[in-house]
């Protein structure tokens, strides 16, 4: 199905000095984090207990290799501080 062309929404163009939510972030995430659970009762009422949960995404950058030279991750220190990113370096 043929779509106009049409110029991009001022709203949404990514300006020069872009940069990604991760570009130089702190190191000091959290671990885990507390949310609530229903411990149920055999007459039909409830408790609300909190429960730790673990985090267990990746901290590290996550970079995918496209396009080598990524203006919003210019300069950023974690950028090639990553194994992840180097095994990607080094297979392209």
């Amino acid at each position: 199905m043929p779509v106009l062309n049409h110029d991009i929404h001022a709203s949404v163009r990514i300006g020069e000095g872009y940069r990604y939510g991760c570009w130089n972030r702190l190191d000091n995430f959290a671990k885990f984090y507390w949310a609530p659970q229903r411990i149920f009762h055999s007459d039909g009422s409830f408790k609300v207990i909190p429960v730790r949960v673990p985090i267990k995404t990746s901290h590290e950058c996550r970079y995918d290799g496209a396009g080598r030279e990524d203006p919003a991750c210019a300069g950023c220190r974690h950028f090639l501080a990553s194994d992840y990113v180097r095994k990607i370096y080094e297979r392209t």
